[in-house]
């Protein structure tokens, strides 16, 4: 079941990025990670190499609280690519968010 226990959210906005070819940039997504919820790459293309994957918890001790899971890429072709991320439990086929991004690689 998504995390508000509704439909899923997909966010209407597309979150656009700048970078340049070869130089690793990142991207940062609020992760309940408490209650079972990971993103997962669900699209991208071969022009960007996923360099790490990893957590980052909420600086916070309180219980519950959402850290970030952080995605570093290096841009290995020019052009436009899209990267769609889905928020999910493994363990679950529902999808709670669905977040986008428009990347430029000059």
């Amino acid at each position: 079941m998504p995390a508000d226990g509704g439909i899923p959210v997909h966010k209407a906005e597309v979150d656009v990025r700048d970078v340049k070819l070869n130089e690793p940039f990142e991207i940062a997504l609020k992760a309940p990670r408490s209650s079972g919820f990971e993103w997962r790459l669900k699209l991208a293309q071969d022009a960007l190499e996923l360099r790490r994957h990893k957590y980052v918890p909420a600086r916070t001790k309180s219980f519950g609280a959402s850290g970030h899971e952080v995605f570093e890429f290096v841009p290995v072709k020019r052009g436009r690519l899209h990267l769609t991320f889905e928020l999910k439990r493994a363990w679950e086929n529902e999808v709670a968010e669905v977040r986008d991004f428009e990347v430029a690689v000059a």
